[in-house]
């Protein structure tokens, strides 16, 4: 494992433990039909016996691992890397695990275009713009997780970036039987989603971020 050298440079374990937290606070959303909280599965899936691990190993894990980042030569996985720095330029810079340094680039459908620059790579943020494309354009693929929707719906979703409303809205899940009997189907479908689409490395300018812009990603 490659050990941090200077204040530049972030290696691979030091960008998953910053990302695992900004994966757990996500969302992807398109209300009435569309709900897909990892905040809300963090807070009712420890309230359901026995699903806690399997949450965190198909779902976490997989998301964590999955996550691309745009090159010259196209995606590439966060597993693939070794570390990342910023160069004298301040772009960010990827090197993989064979040692190619790869300039991380905004994605195709990003606002902006080019290189990356940035102080670190921590500045990017995690778009979910993919995983919702793809959830959206396949809707028949996941029918518990839209039934869930529906239900989430009925009980009123409110405030979704709210951590207390969505413990409150937990807690009432947790008890209902259609939710307690399909959570881990529900899992699976995200886990199938995570199979098909990834969080993308994205980055945009402090002047356009919003204040919960690594809460919420739905772009």
């Amino acid at each position: 494992m490659t050990t941090k050298v200077s204040a530049d440079m972030y290696p691979v374990n030091e960008i998953r433990e910053e990302f695992t937290n900004r994966i757990r606070t996500t969302a992807f959303i398109k209300l009435p039909d569309v709900f897909v909280s990892f905040k809300f599965f963090g807070c009712l899936i420890p309230m359901i016996p026995d699903m806690a691990k399997a949450y965190n190993s198909k779902i976490i894990e997989k998301a964590l691992s999955g996550i691309s980042f745009f090159t010259v030569d196209g995606f590439h996985k966060l597993e693939e890397v070794d570390y990342m720095f910023t160069d004298a330029d301040g772009l960010i810079v990827a090197v993989l695990d064979d040692g190619t340094p790869l300039n991380v680039k905004y994605p195709p459908e990003s606002e902006l275009s080019g290189n990356i620059k940035e102080e670190s790579a921590l500045e990017c943020y995690l778009s979910t713009r993919y995983l919702k494309t793809y959830f959206i354009d396949h809707k028949d693929e996941f029918p518990y997780l839209y039934h869930l929707t529906a239900l989430l719906n009925q009980f009123g979703i409110g405030n979704y970036t709210n951590y207390k409303t969505l413990r409150t809205l937990a807690a009432e899940c947790s008890t209902n039987r259609w939710i307690i009997s399909n959570i881990e189907n529900c899992i699976v479908e995200v886990s199938n989603l995570l199979d098909n689409a990834s969080f993308i490395m994205d980055y945009k300018p402090k002047s356009k971020r919003s204040s919960n812009i690594t809460n919420i990603s739905d772009k």
